[in-house]
């Protein structure tokens, strides 16, 4: 009886493996040319067979594509292409092999004729003045298989312990060839910091499109000027002589999905936990059960988890160092 069970919980998390939503990416070909040769590596995915090989293609010029490994690669996604011409245009592609079989496999890539080596790929920024590019997370935007880069650019910031007025953290998003794609400014009622925002970007619904997650408040404005809440409120202390100058501890808290493709708010809703007590978030040590000041209380980390083994849930955290809450959230038809 026991092995009957046995087997039948194995059959059964299998099927729960095999219908899991997951991104729909293409195979993430990427080549650098490095002291005149190429280093080639593309993608395993998450569905990929234990048995799958892989094929490996070049283009050059005009001429027809050719096959460059000997026999199916296994147990590694790279390979060092040493007979490549620099002096022509190179394109790179995989295709799969599963049982002898092989298939087609989106993505390619491609590296001009006659380029310096560069180990890296590189886009520019469109500037904001007093801004740098500080964190950046990946997600697939348009729904054309590949990672676009969602960047969080940040001016004048301050850490929770610290005091100080900070400027509005703002979210730019690019793909890989350095297309700009949207802006989006979370307003003066979100402090900038290493600890404040945290943005989570993934295919949630599973309709092929990234979505932007994070905590918003009142003035939070998307790519078409779209507010959340009041743009008149500022709930900023800027009074100089305060314990708290320039922190946020007061009024409304959102949490809001942005569109990836447009970079347009879809959904809004009141953010959990709410701050409350704030000396209710203390701990051991430190201002710990007499920090009143915002410091423990807003400091915020966040992930994507499949809690139901199938479908991705948001999970936004809130507090470090004495009491902590999690709340998870499904994001399904724009809600």
């Amino acid at each position: 009886m026991k092995k009957y069970i046995l087997f039948l919980l194995f059959f059964v998390s299998l099927t729960v493996l095999s219908q899991r939503q997951m991104e729909n990416l293409d195979r993430g070909i990427i080549a650098i040319k490095d002291k005149g040769h190429f280093f080639v590596s593309w993608r395993v995915l998450g569905t990929d067979s234990d048995d799958l090989a892989f094929n490996l293609y070049r283009k050059s010029g005009a001429k027809k594509a050719v096959l460059l490994n000997e026999k199916p690669i296994t147990g590694a996604t790279n390979f060092v292409d040493i007979k490549a011409n620099a002096k022509e245009e190179n394109t790179w592609f995989v295709k799969t092999v599963l049982n002898g079989k092989e298939s087609e496999a989106s993505g390619s890539f491609t590296i001009p004729a006659n380029v310096s080596d560069k180990q890296y790929l590189s886009i520019k920024l469109r500037e904001i003045e007093g801004y740098t590019a500080n964190d950046v997370s990946v997600g697939d935007l348009n729904g054309d298989g590949k990672y676009d880069l969602i960047v969080h650019m940040t001016g004048k910031g301050h850490d929770n312990s610290q005091t100080g007025i900070t400027d509005p953290p703002i979210f730019q998003a690019y793909t890989l060839d350095g297309t700009f794609l949207w802006e989006i400014n979370l307003g003066k009622n979100i402090r900038e910091g290493a600890h404040y925002t945290q943005f989570m970007v993934y295919d949630l619904d599973g309709d092929g499109i990234a979505e932007v997650v994070c905590k918003t408040a009142d003035g939070t404005t998307d790519s078409a000027g779209n507010v959340v809440g009041d743009a008149s409120k500022d709930w900023v202390d800027r009074d100089p002589d305060s314990k708290t100058y320039g922190k946020i501890l007061k009024g409304p808290e959102y949490l809001s999905v942005f569109d990836g493709r447009t970079g347009k708010l879809v959904t809004t809703v009141d953010y959990i936990p709410q701050r409350g007590d704030l000396a209710g978030w203390g701990g051991r040590g430190g201002s710990g059960g007499n920090d009143t000041k915002g410091n423990r209380m807003d400091r915020f980390i966040a992930c994507i988890a499949y809690l139901d083994g199938i479908h991705p849930s948001v999970v936004m955290c809130r507090g470090y160092y004495g009491r902590t809450v999690l709340a998870a959230w499904d994001f399904k038809n724009k809600n």
